[in-house]
């Protein structure tokens, strides 16, 4: 053989290899693949399985005697459940009208302060705005004015 039919045999070889390899990957990644997929269906099936060897619940025979013993024991249980939830219901309408009395003062200081900026002369939003930006900064502005009278020029300010 010659060198070039020598290249050439060996550049198949390596193609031919080359091509094995990706076979080879593919067919892991199929296997690995399916693997997973058996091993969730083993797992779903595991759990399925447990619940069917759960028997369904079957009340306990009771003698007939005892009978009359339970349905005490479920009326009595009956009344407590409704005593229960009675004080909860009293206890919600307590919470209701407190928050309701709340409501009313809110809405009646609502009320006053939207009656006060128009007798003020303020009837659109802009304006109701504006008078009240004014009120705040005349409130404000004494206090920073005495911050500024507090503050020594000549000492810097610490951080």
């Amino acid at each position: 053989m010659n060198k070039q039919s020598k290249a050439k045999l060996k550049k198949k070889k390596d193609r031919e290899k080359r091509v094995k390899e990706k076979v080879t990957a593919k067919r892991m990644a199929v296997r690995k693949d399916n693997k997973r997929k058996k091993e969730e269906e083993a797992l779903f099936d595991a759990e399925a399985s447990q619940f069917d060897r759960i028997e369904p619940y079957r009340k306990p025979d009771i003698p007939s005697a005892d009978l009359e013993s339970v349905f005490e024991k479920i009326d009595e249980t009956e009344e407590e459940k409704n005593a229960r939830i009675l004080t909860q219901l009293e206890h919600n309408m307590e919470i209701l009208q407190a928050l309701e009395e709340e409501h009313l003062l809110e809405k009646m200081k609502q009320e006053e302060v939207n009656q006060r900026l128009e007798d003020a002369g303020c009837h659109t939003m802009e304006e109701k705005m504006a008078f009240l930006k004014k009120e705040v900064e005349k409130e404000v502005e004494p206090y920073h004015m005495q911050e500024l009278e507090d503050l020594d020029p000549n000492k810097a300010p610490t951080l």
